[in-house]
């Protein structure tokens, strides 16, 4: 297996993580769908030789460390 069909369960489980990440340290509230694309987004590595999105790449790699370490600049 390969493509898309690896990346669908990595990037879901990653996505997970993150918010379960952003719920120990925000016990009250939960993501909103939107900043976790924000945050995801902005912490991709890029993956092409063109900055940003791109129909070879896509918008990156997922980094989920890197999204964890957003998370936890986000005020309560």
């Amino acid at each position: 297996m390969n493509g898309t069909s690896m990346a669908t369960p990595n990037v879901t489980g990653t996505l997970l993580l993150i918010q379960e990440h952003f719920s120990k340290l925000n016990v009250e509230n939960t993501i909103k769908v939107a900043t976790l694309k924000a945050i995801v987004i902005n912490t991709l590595h890029e993956a092409g030789d063109n900055p940003g999105p791109d129909y070879k790449s896509g918008w990156g790699l997922l980094n989920g460390f890197g999204a964890a370490k957003a998370i936890n600049f986000i005020e309560k």
